[in-house]
């Protein structure tokens, strides 16, 4: 997670170096880090299945997760800490990440799911660059 973290906020000083507004800077930042601690957790719930079945915990903490990354850049939306439009880029992701913690039975699958991340990460990315230019 912290990895996650660690790498989604090195957005803030690339985009500010670049001459983007503060707004677009952490907006990127965040959407990434909920995006990617989602998808961290359900790849974690997914192994913790395979290995502890059925591992009813790190599922519904994936879920939670993901659920609540929306929540929050939703939130933050609403009180101009990033952009209105930053839940919508992590909608993909975040969703994707909730039906891996809940469906994917072995970590056989994991591959699958890593491309599913790739190319809702991607999503996330064209969703932004088209908003912020």
């Amino acid at each position: 997670m912290l990895a996650a973290l660690t790498f989604a906020s090195l957005a803030v000083p690339v985009a500010r170096a670049a001459s983007a507004a503060e707004i677009v800077a952490f907006t990127i930042a965040a959407v990434f880090a909920a995006i990617f601690v989602a998808g961290t957790m359900s790849v974690h719930a997914v192994i913790a299945r395979t290995r502890r079945p059925p591992a009813w915990r790190a599922r519904i903490a994936a879920v939670l997760v993901a659920i609540g990354s929306v929540v929050a850049l939703w939130l933050l939306g609403r009180l101009e800490l990033v952009s209105n439009l930053s839940f919508a880029a992590a909608v993909p992701t975040c969703l994707a990440a909730t039906v891996v913690a809940l469906a994917v039975r072995s970590a056989v699958r994991l591959r699958a799911v890593g491309w599913t991340f790739i190319a809702t990460t991607v999503l996330a990315s064209a969703l932004l660059f088209v908003a912020f230019g």
